[in-house]
């Protein structure tokens, strides 16, 4: 008898772990759909051409949909400044406007190597330095576990973003999340031209995001009571 109840047991867990698997499975890919979709109708990356067959997205790539996190749109630039970014090439104007903001630097000998697929940890140097939070990252210790440690802090990796690979999925997550992250700015510049960032502690943050900043969207809580439209009250006067 024991050994019959202890085999109906076995059952019972195994399709219970089963259930946990798929329904995990599940909201991972209802978050993934939701965040890429937000993604698409920002204009920031185009659903529709998604990388298939195990194929991630090349530095080139990432760096056409990093700059319209500021806004930016494909538009005829100047040569960036690498040898092997010509100024014809898709992703010059965006590579340019990356340099400009000091969000990257490229490779020691001169190149950018736009055809090579993005690693995990130059993903996040870009976006950790787009929201102001490099030299926070440097006193950390620097690329790459120091920009690792600023982005864990401030929450941009949330969401178990991977150190030995890159996927779709983590390059999704890690555009959303840049999105909401909230941005360091500026607090003042003294006299002898020392500059003093907002702490990245939690109360000092500016609220300020990529969202707010370029996208002119803003979260808040609260309960809307109407709207132009509508409302949850009414007259009852005649």
């Amino acid at each position: 008898m024991k050994k019959v109840l202890s085999t109906l047991l076995i059952i019972v867990l195994l399709f219970s772990s089963v259930s946990a698997i798929a329904a995990d499975s599940e909201k991972i890919y209802d978050e993934y759909d939701m965040q890429l979709s937000f993604l698409n109708e920002l204009g920031i990356i185009d659903s529709s051409s998604i990388p298939t067959a195990g194929r991630t997205f090349t530095r080139g790539e990432f760096a056409v949909m990093a700059a319209k996190l500021l806004g930016e749109r494909a538009s005829s630039g100047h040569k960036a400044p690498f040898m092997d970014v010509d100024a014809d090439s898709e992703f010059a104007s965006s590579i340019n406007l990356l340099v400009d903001e000091g969000c990257i630097t490229g490779n020691p000998d001169g190149t950018f190597r736009p055809g090579e697929y993005i690693a995990p940890e130059e993903a996040v140097k870009i976006l950790v330095e787009m929201l102001g939070y490099g030299p926070y990252a440097k006193v950390l210790g620097g690329y790459p576990l120091g920009y690792y440690k600023a982005a864990d802090k401030i929450e941009l990796t949330w969401g178990a973003y991977p150190r030995n690979e890159t996927t779709v999925e983590s390059i999704i997550k890690l555009l959303y999340n840049a999105l909401h992250t909230p941005m360091l700015d500026v607090s003042s510049i003294s006299t002898d031209g020392e500059i003093h960032y907002q702490s990245a502690d939690g109360s000092d943050e500016t609220g300020k995001t990529l969202l707010s900043a370029y996208f002119d969207i803003y979260y808040t809580e609260g309960i809307f009571e109407s709207t132009s439209t509508s409302s949850l009250y009414y007259n009852r006067a005649a």
